[in-house]
């Protein structure tokens, strides 16, 4: 629900939809600003309108390795491939949940796809330069038959250790974000762990992560009813609903 004005704590008022159904939600417990974007709790007697909430709940809608469900070429599917971050952000973006791939209580400011996107190209921009630097200063020395007797580098350590530690900061970054964020999708669809009881979730983002994503995108996308995308937030044509949480 978005603030219409400044609200105090526990305030009641009445909303409504996009189908004009009214309702009635209470602030948060520490009040909220004008513009501010809230959670609620589905309201007693609200009538759920099933093509907003089409995601199967108590289970996965397909295995993980259900990768061309939709097809090879599928904008999902590719990239999951090609720039797993990237559909990262747009199911954090669905889930009302932050770059790091958790829920803010119940507030949330929406931006995390543009935040990982950007994150991401930032990361690919340093590290291409810093490759074609290293490259540009490395001599290879080869005797008559071919083979290298030398590799002489014209740069210090200092550039190296930046170069790793940016990029172990960087996957632990992507590591953890997508742990969470497969533990958040779990908890709000209720759907249990059925293998590495207690870890699953780790052990999907660090061995399987294009997979993990990629079974995301399809379980929170409804694709059966809206077009895939790439070039929006959600992956999700404008008009499509966020996969609105069933608690807060």
């Amino acid at each position: 629900v978005k603030a219409p004005s400044n609200l105090p704590p526990s305030y009641q008022l009445e909303v409504k939809d996009k189908f004009d159904q009214p309702f009635k939600v209470s602030a948060p417990a520490d009040g909220v600003k004008e513009g501010e974007i809230f959670l609620v709790a589905v309201p007693d007697g609200y009538q759920m309108h099933e093509e907003l909430l089409d995601i199967p709940r108590g289970k996965w809608r397909d295995g993980l390795c259900s990768f061309f469900s939709y097809g090879i070429c599928h904008p999902s599917l590719c990239c999951a491939i090609f720039c797993a971050p990237v559909l990262m952000g747009q199911i954090m973006e669905r889930m009302r949940l932050t770059f790091c791939g958790n829920f803010n209580g119940s507030k949330y400011s929406m931006g995390a796809f543009k935040t990982v996107l950007t994150l991401f190209i930032s990361y690919m921009i340093f590290d291409t330069l810093v490759g074609a630097y290293m490259d540009a200063n490395t001599s290879v020395e080869f005797d008559e038959d071919g083979k290298i007797v030398n590799i002489v580098v014209d740069y210090g350590m200092g550039i190296v250790v930046v170069r790793n530690v940016v990029s172990a900061a960087f996957g632990l970054w992507s590591l953890c974000a997508i742990k969470n964020t497969r533990r958040n999708v779990r908890r709000q669809f209720n759907i249990p762990e059925e293998n590495c009881i207690g870890c699953e979730d780790c052990c999907a983002a660090a061995f399987c992560s294009c997979c993990t994503v990629s079974q995301l995108a399809r379980h929170t996308g409804s694709y059966d009813t809206h077009r895939a995308t790439c070039c929006t937030d959600t992956g999700l044509p404008s008009q499509a609903s966020m996969a609105a949480p069933f608690s807060v």
